[in-house]
């Protein structure tokens, strides 16, 4: 049986642009995927890779995080959530940023014209089932599987009521090989496991707590789904301070993830039989030694 190849993209708000520097050295090692799957900005990268499948396209997408600015994605304002709340509002956030961004960046109106498929997945908030789209109009989409819940309002599309699928699933292993893929390689964005204060306002704190979430999640699905298809994952970048809320360091974490990425295809990781040894949760001390500390 030919293999076939899944990329999976996991959501992690800035710290997706990691999946970028991981995404060029996969391309340059000569790995390409027959259809992509991913959710919240991972469905961004997802979709955008899907267009334009080459070095190209990954420069382009490149240039696009570069650009970013924390502001342009969360443009947190404590009287304007505060009216919300008060409203009644499920959110404290207005999504318009995001959507101009997406409007901007994404070359194409359809999940349909991608060059390999692509599938954008997402929640439904009324009965916490899981929504795969793999056609129609983009731009609805990406907002549903974007919609972190508390930050940013649930999409309605046709009779769902959407939010972000990194709720249940932030690394839809479970979606790849359902729709067939014999081989997956999930762009993780890990943690912010250097992080030396607290959350320091509501959108950081639910975007940590998120992401410590999600990291458990892909260790017990590695380990559910392992029989089911050979489960490669990219090491993410460690240590990292960056917070999830904090577009200002993406060139960095495309950079450390390019070239972490590079040796690690080098040393021919993904070749290998094993089933992946997941980063465990650790803390770091200010000599950069590392503790590790096992959450049970």
């Amino acid at each position: 049986m030919d293999e076939k190849i899944a990329f999976v993209f996991s959501g992690g708000a800035s710290l997706g642009s990691m999946e970028v520097g991981m995404l060029k050295a996969l391309i340059e090692h000569g790995i390409t995927a027959d259809f992509v799957v991913g959710t919240s900005v991972g469905a961004l990268n997802a979709i955008y890779y899907a267009f334009n499948p080459d070095l190209d396209g990954v420069q382009k997408l490149e240039e696009i995080w570069r650009s970013i600015k924390t502001r342009d994605i969360f443009p947190f304002s404590p009287i304007k959530s505060i009216r919300r709340i008060a409203k009644k509002n499920n959110f404290i956030i207005d999504p318009s940023g995001l959507e101009k961004i997406l409007l901007e960046v994404i070359p194409c109106k359809n999940l349909e014209d991608t060059k390999i498929p692509v599938h954008v997945v997402a929640t439904d908030i009324l009965n916490g089932e899981e929504v795969i789209f793999s056609s129609g109009e983009i731009i609805p989409k990406l907002l549903a599987s974007a919609a972190i819940p508390m930050i940013f309002p649930p999409v309605e599309i046709g009779k769902h009521t959407l939010v972000d699928w990194g709720v249940l699933n932030n690394n839809p292993i479970s979606t790849a090989i359902r729709f067939g893929a014999t081989k997956v390689i999930v762009l993780p964005t890990g943690y912010t496991c250097d992080r030396r204060d607290e959350p320091s306002n509501v959108i950081e704190m639910v975007l940590t707590s998120y992401s410590y979430m999600q990291h458990q999640k892909l260790a017990t699905d590695v380990e559910m789904y392992k029989n089911q298809a050979k489960i490669k994952i990219i090491p993410p970048p460690c240590p990292v301070k960056v917070r999830s809320n904090d577009f200002s360091k993406s060139s960095e974490l495309i950079t450390r993830a390019y070239e972490e990425t590079k040796k690690w295809l080098k040393m021919g990781n993904l070749e290998s039989d094993e089933v992946p040894q997941l980063m465990k949760f650790h803390e770091h001390d200010d000599e950069k030694e590392e503790k590790i500390r096992i959450f049970k």
